[in-house]
């Protein structure tokens, strides 16, 4: 756009109106236009995503001792720690009975793994025999 088109645009929209005045009420205008769209995506709802939880196993329930035989995942059993409580473990038929009695003996196995009891006829059969696992990912 020219001078000359400029003043044309200017005089029939506000008459008497200074270009200077003019380009501040165009630009004006536009700031506000930005800022009223900023202002909308800023408003909206962000969608939540919703985080898969882990296999829960009741209290009691032991794959090894033949209580509660149920997968609770994937591959997964529910185990028995040796330090006490019950939790879904990834579960595989080469297990290494009294390869742990702690759950920090189990750290190479990955984070959140634990020492197992083996005890029962399904495992290792051993009374105190403990393996390490891996946690059941969800």
């Amino acid at each position: 756009m020219d001078e000359q088109e400029f003043d044309r645009w200017a005089r029939r929209l506000g008459g008497d109106v200074p270009r200077r005045r003019a380009l501040a009420a165009v630009g004006a205008g536009l700031l506000l236009g930005v800022g009223a769209n900023a202002e909308d995506s800023r408003g909206r709802k962000k969608k939540k995503k919703h985080k898969k939880t882990c296999p829960v196993c009741r209290t009691g329930e032991d794959f090894c001792a033949g209580f509660g035989t149920p997968p609770c995942g994937k591959g997964c059993r529910c185990l028995t720690r040796l330090q006490g409580g019950t939790r879904c473990a990834v579960f595989g038929m080469k297990i290494q009975c009294q390869s742990c009695t702690k759950d920090a003996q189990c750290a190479l196995f990955g984070k959140g793994a634990f020492c197992a009891d083996g005890s029962g006829p399904n495992c290792c059969d051993t009374p105190g025999a403990g393996f390490c696992v891996s946690p059941c990912k969800p």
